[in-house]
């Protein structure tokens, strides 16, 4: 029935996600631990219905020296072994390098490219709704408004100009996806 709160007609249900993280992907090549689709598998077996893959910025990016083409293959193949499975594929921005060919870490937000970093995901994946997006992974040490919409921010000794996640909400959607967003909160998303 439609009513004024939720003036829709398609019925809702609740989903428990019970999941795993399969840590990998956010690393340089170079020290990435090897990502299988046997983990997916057993993960499922084990009654998981959810697979977050920690990804790293700066091989996604077209322009930067730590561009790998062959990367969003990689992704790629984790996806369809997740979501082939009914499995939802939660794709969560982790780890960035702030200055030029520097190591992929953590930061306590991301810079500006990540919008471009979230146009390319999500457009990639924007048909595939067991796929969801996590714009950035733990934020912290950042006031709410620095969160909300950007601004100056020191991280591992680099002082740079953050990107809210409003912004990043935007990319998402600008892509047209209409896949499930998460916005991770302040203080080390807790």
């Amino acid at each position: 029935p439609r009513s004024t709160l939720f003036p829709y007609t398609t019925l809702f249900r609740s989903v428990v996600f019970h999941g795993i993280d399969i840590d990998g992907l956010q690393r340089p090549a170079a020290t990435a631990v090897p990502v299988t689709v046997a983990e997916v598998a057993t993960a499922q077996e084990w009654g998981a219905n959810f697979v977050r893959l920690p990804l790293a910025m700066n091989p996604v990016l077209p322009r930067d020296c730590a561009y790998d083409p062959s990367y969003l293959d990689r992704v790629d193949a984790l996806v369809s072994a997740i979501t082939s499975r009914g499995m939802v594929a939660l794709l969560d921005l982790h780890t960035l390098a702030l200055t030029p060919c520097a190591q992929t870490v953590q930061q306590t937000m991301p810079d500006q490219r990540a919008v471009t970093f979230w146009q390319i995901v999500a457009a990639r994946y924007a048909s595939n709704p067991l796929v969801a997006f996590d714009l950035y992974n733990e934020p912290h040490n950042v006031s709410d408004a620095v969160w909300h919409a950007g601004g100056t921010t020191t991280s591992n000794g680099v002082t740079y100009r953050a990107v809210g996640m409003q912004d990043l909400y935007a990319a998402v959607r600008g892509t047209g996806a209409t896949n499930l967003v998460f916005a991770s909160g302040t203080n080390w998303a807790s």
